[in-house]
């Protein structure tokens, strides 16, 4: 059912003027926008050509400082002249004295009158340069101030703390804005193209505005169109003239057309409705047939259908699902739904979820059911069992952590080895040496205080010998003492690696373990806090070990605790006291630190897990700590919250040998 197009006239008067009518607004925006195109972007060439002014004066001025100090006057005028050289806007640059005498001038050959013999400096105020514009050229005159690098003596004698830097001199520069013309010419060549191309377009958007403003005569074209395209549509007739005529006439044939076809819709109705029964029936079976979990819900969260799998899966009837919640059935339905929620583009959300209830994991779908997913009216879920694949994925993950523990075990066992030899054998030699030095001093002793006792005060090494008598066989002892510190930091390496048994022979004092641990690493608890605390009970039993591998123990420790806080105003407290029973003695390290999340508090003592990798941990400390409370029977617990500090317990086994007659005399730790 075909019919010919009519054609389209229209007045040609009548499109003149709304097209007219169009260019004149178009062309005035235009030259509006070109006008303030070029004004706004000539003044923001000035600008940045005079911060760029600006701060070549400020890194002129900095890099001249020292020159200036020194009055060199050939280095300044070598780095001025290099500053010409490579600045294209730089026409001339002078640098004065602090009195404002001229020290220096350079320029581009022909370029500009000489500068000033003397300027007054501007304020030394800070550091920002002054600048000033001429018609030509844009001038920057920065001060040359001295560097701080230390306080002075008046800061140290009258405690000012905010003396002004001494100024030095001043850099002057002249900028030529003939290059600053030069891009304005490209700018308005660049407006001119720009107002061009928008004629252009203006132009044809006039045109077709003119078009649509005869679409009164096209109506009648567009309706023979649709009916030729089957829609029985009628037309609006516009007025009275040939034209209106003409649609009258059209609508009663459409009319007529439109009775005609009315059987043959109904007809046709009633097969689709038998062939829509038959899909959705057909539907159906295969939505019953699919073995994930599939529920389609409404707007509301309430299940609308759900197949059989999902029926089973419930223990429902498919009929007593309908109405009800997602949340009351589905699992994590209600999360995936808000997930959905918070997108913006509506579109499918997938995602893990996992049933704790029946200890399952499922990939769950929450898809629109229609295709415009903002005008969608239900939800389609789908939930399918992932269940091995997640255990397979577990147990995959398990063997490559393994792995890779094994091979980083075997790397630090490497790495001990021959850390071990190389540090043994200097470290030994200082043993030797320190050894050799404390039996000099001890036979040079009596020889020296003779002669302090006879002659008076005199310097060794650059301290008077009254100063150091007393403390050198300390700090010759101290050598010794750290350096086996240092032997036994790499047999504790070595046992860790190899998994071998220490010496725990000695009968440890842990009041006097954690005391010298305290202060060994007094001055970085000092740099952490200033709030640290030893609350050590008396008269403690002692326990069978290693000295040198608790004092490392609680070295790692405490450092761990005070490296934990925010702040020095926050504290780390050290106690230590009789367990009930008095079979264990406790030591407890309470910090006020930002706490640990429990992912971390899980792996704290893992081998190569560390938190504080980028700042030089290596996740060995805890590890060895750990291996080594193991060996003295002793166990360790941690209590911690993040934001509410950590806590960490250490119970250690009291020794139950017998004391000697000369240990109850003594009253409390050393």
């Amino acid at each position: 059912m075909g019919l010919p197009l009519l054609p389209l006239t229209s007045s040609p008067s009548f499109r003149t003027k709304i097209f007219g009518m169009a260019a004149v607004i178009i062309v005035t925006i235009s030259c509006a926008f070109t006008i303030f195109f070029i004004t706004h972007g000539r003044n923001e060439q000035k600008t940045e050509m005079g911060r760029q002014g600006e701060l070549l004066a400020a890194l002129l001025a900095t890099s001249l400082r020292l020159p200036v100090f020194a009055a060199d006057t050939a280095a300044i005028g070598e780095t001025a002249e290099g500053v010409i050289a490579t600045q294209r806007d730089v026409t001339s640059i002078a640098v004065y004295s602090s009195s404002g005498d001229l020290l220096i001038s350079r320029s581009k050959s022909g370029t500009g009158p000489l500068p000033p013999k003397k300027i007054d400096i501007p304020p030394a105020e800070g550091e920002t340069p002054l600048r000033v514009e001429h018609p030509d050229v844009i001038e920057v005159i920065a001060p040359i101030q001295a560097l701080r690098t230390g306080p002075s003596a008046g800061m140290l004698f009258y405690g000012d703390g905010n003396e002004t830097p001494a100024l030095l001199g001043s850099v002057r520069l002249e900028l030529d804005k003939s290059a600053l013309e030069e891009r304005l010419q490209r700018l308005i060549w660049l407006a001119g193209l720009c107002m061009t191309a928008f004629l252009l377009l203006g132009a044809g958007s006039a045109y077709l505005i003119a078009r649509q403003m005869t679409q009164p005569l096209t109506s009648l074209m567009e309706g023979v169109n649709i009916l030729g395209s089957g829609v029985y549509q009628r037309i609006a007739p516009r007025g009275e003239d040939e034209i209106g005529r003409l649609a009258h006439a059209f609508n009663g044939m459409v009319e007529n057309l439109e009775r005609r076809d009315r059987e043959k819709r109904q007809l046709e109705e009633q097969l689709r409705l038998a062939q829509q029964m038959k899909a959705k029936e057909e539907w159906e079976r295969t939505f019953d047939t699919v073995p994930d979990l599939i529920a389609i819900l409404d707007r509301e969260q309430r299940i609308v259908r759900i197949n059989r799998a999902m029926a089973e899966h419930l223990g429902v009837g498919k009929d007593e699902a309908a109405g009800r919640h997602c949340s009351e059935l589905c699992p994590g339905c209600s999360s995936v739904y808000q997930e959905y929620e918070r997108q913006t583009s509506k579109s499918a959300v997938q995602t893990e979820m996992r049933d704790e209830e029946r200890d399952r994991w499922y990939w769950v779908t929450l898809t629109p059911l229609s295709g415009n997913s903002r005008d969608m009216t239900e939800l389609v879920y789908v939930a399918r069992d992932i269940s091995v694949r997640k255990k397979a994925e577990a147990e995959k993950r398990a063997m490559q952590a393994k792995l890779i523990q094994t091979n980083k075990m075997a790397s630090l066992g490497l790495l001990v080895s021959g850390m071990a030899h190389e540090v043994n054998n200097p470290n030994s030699n200082i043993i030797f040496t320190a050894h050799l030095v404390a039996k000099a001093w001890q036979d040079a002793g009596a020889v020296l205080d003779r002669y302090y006792e006879e002659e008076g005060d005199f310097r060794i090494g650059g301290h008077y010998y009254s100063q150091i008598r007393e403390t050198l066989p300390q700090h010759i002892a101290g050598i010794t003492d750290n350096a086996r510190r240092i032997e036994g930091i790499i047999k504790n390496l070595k046992d860790f690696v190899r998994k071998g048994k220490a010496d725990l022979g000695s009968e440890v004092d842990i009041n006097s373990a954690i005391s010298v641990a305290a202060s060994l690493i007094g001055n970085q608890i000092k740099r952490h806090t200033d709030a640290f605390t030893l609350r050590l009970t008396d008269h403690l039993p002692r326990v069978k070990g290693n000295p040198q591998q608790l004092e490392q123990v609680f070295i790692n420790l405490i450092l761990n605790a005070v490296q934990a806080l925010p702040g020095k105003k926050a504290g780390v407290t050290v106690a230590t006291s009789l367990d009930a029973g008095n079979e264990r003695i406790r030591v407890t390290i309470a910090d006020e630190g930002c706490g640990m999340h429990p992912d971390v508090k899980a792996n704290i003592f893992e081998p190569f897990f560390s938190t504080k990798l980028d700042y030089g941990g290596t996740g060995l400390g805890l590890a060895i700590s750990k291996s080594i409370l193991d060996e003295h029977g002793a166990s360790i617990e941690i209590d911690s919250e993040p934001g509410k500090g950590t806590v960490v317990s250490i119970l250690l086994p009291v020794s139950h040998q017998k004391k000697k007659p000369e240990a109850s005399e003594m009253k409390g730790p050393a």
